[in-house]
């Protein structure tokens, strides 16, 4: 079973202020974006179509049978900035 798709939203004030705060060209961890809740904003921001993402798979550690994965996040060309 998967889920709906998210509705796009128009972002907000603050979802824009946080968008000036993130890199402009590379791919970054929404885990340490440098901004309040990076996380959480990063995903808001890529359902508003500002960003977008890919799944990385980490480094493993010797011995170890789990996958470790990251999200990473990257500006759209179209992004607006201020």
């Amino acid at each position: 079973m998967t889920a709906p798709p998210a509705k796009p939203f128009t972002p907000t004030d603050a979802d824009l202020r946080a968008l000036d705060d993130l890199p402009a060209a590379e791919w970054f961890s929404g885990m340490f974006a440098p901004t309040a809740r990076g996380a959480w904003r990063c995903e808001r921001l890529e359902r508003a179509g500002l960003l977008e993402s890919r799944v990385v798979q980490l480094p493993t550690p010797p011995g170890s049978v789990h996958v470790f994965t990251s999200t990473e996040y990257r500006r759209l060309p179209a992004a607006p900035t201020n």
